[in-house]
């Protein structure tokens, strides 16, 4: 059985950009998430970047690819597409995919899945290394209010995920599709059922993910329907698994809502990943996403290396790792590359007896 490692990290994997990292060099990003719009088709009430006002935003064809080809020169090693907006309303994203794997650079999308019509499907089942479909309710009522859209979505959705599954055999494709789903007081008694549906569909894992609230979210959402799934109700999720499909429970992030504390002060990942928005800003960490203060510069007016390699983003950075214990959001992307990047700058005694 495949082990995604969704609910861990992967810098352990990156041993050489750790290296450069810890001896103070200027590295360049692993990971780059983007933004190809500021637009969406839904409205869910969990959405963490309603407070941007869902403006229109869209990247230029020639802009983006262009900033794609920088990043892969830079040595960007992953991208992943989704952001403030969903990413298959953009009219260019089949072309930024393959842009992106053709430039050496492993693509992935997060995606609501109702616009995944045949021609774009194809597309991505050829080329992405992963697609995640959001699919927050069990049944077509809680799936038209936890999304903000029509019933028959719900349906819509699912056949679209079911082709999905289909192309990929029918082309012999080594895409990972999975599904994912947050931990809400709205669904919390359709998880097992929507667990046993995502099987049937066929995706190769499903994932349960705790609800953590920006900062800036207009929409507020309780925390408590995690705290009240019970081991009981994790065992019965946990058993619809088999050696076909996986069911990721979020356990770190979950135990991560729990510490009023995080066990650093600093926040030492920043170098390793960024976030492009659909304006061309690009930002040091999703929590600050809309406020320019936090953005290390445009590329629309600058390249990804000039960007990345000026005095501003050092600022941005140095201003942003020592806010830790004030803004940031708990169980947050980088909570446990923080705590990694920690325990090596902090070793214990006797290192050397291993």
């Amino acid at each position: 059985m495949n082990n995604f490692a969704i609910d861990s990290h992967k810098l352990i994997y990156h041993p050489h950009r750790v290296s450069d990292w810890s001896e103070g060099k200027d590295i360049y990003p692993i990971y780059v998430e983007i933004s190809a719009v500021n637009r969406c088709n839904y409205r869910c009430c969990f959405c963490a970047f309603d407070y941007t006002g869902y403006q229109g935003d869209i990247f230029s064809k020639d802009s983006l690819n262009t900033a794609i080809s920088e990043m892969a020169d830079c040595g960007v090693k992953s991208i992943v597409f989704a952001g403030t907006g969903e990413p298959l309303l953009h009219p260019n994203i089949a072309d930024f995919v393959t842009q992106a794997v053709k430039s050496g650079i492993d693509v992935g999308m997060s995606t609501n899945g109702a616009l995944l019509k045949e021609e774009i499907s194809r597309t991505l089942v050829e080329n992405l290394s992963w697609i995640r479909i959001s699919f927050n309710a069990g049944s077509p009522g809680s799936y038209s209010e936890i999304h903000g859209c029509p019933e028959i979505q719900y349906d819509l959705v699912q056949d679209n995920i079911r082709k999905l599954v289909k192309l990929k055999k029918e082309l012999n494709s080594t895409i990972t599709i999975g599904a994912q789903c947050l931990i809400l007081d709205k669904n919390q008694h359709e998880l097992l059922s929507l667990t046993r549906e995502m099987k049937t569909i066929g995706v190769d894992y499903f994932s349960l993910k705790p609800y953590s609230q920006h900062p800036d979210s207009i929409h507020q959402q309780s925390i408590k329907p995690q705290a009240k799934l019970a081991i009981a109700d994790i065992k019965n999720i946990e058993s619809v698994a088999d050696n076909n499909f996986r069911v990721i429970i979020r356990k770190n992030s979950l135990a991560a809502l729990n510490n009023t504390e995080k066990p650093y002060d600093k926040c030492l990942g920043l170098p390793f990943l960024c976030y492009l928005e659909a304006d061309g800003y690009l930002y040091a960490c999703n929590t600050f996403m809309g406020d320019k203060l936090c953005a290390y510069g445009n590329l629309n007016e600058n390249s990804f290396q000039e960007v990345w390699r000026s005095e501003r983003k050092q600022k941005v950075i140095d201003r942003l790792s020592s806010m830790v214990q004030k803004k940031c959001r708990q169980a947050c992307r980088l909570d446990q590359i923080n705590q990694y990047l920690c325990a090596l700058k902090n070793p214990p005694a006797h290192v050397n007896f291993i």
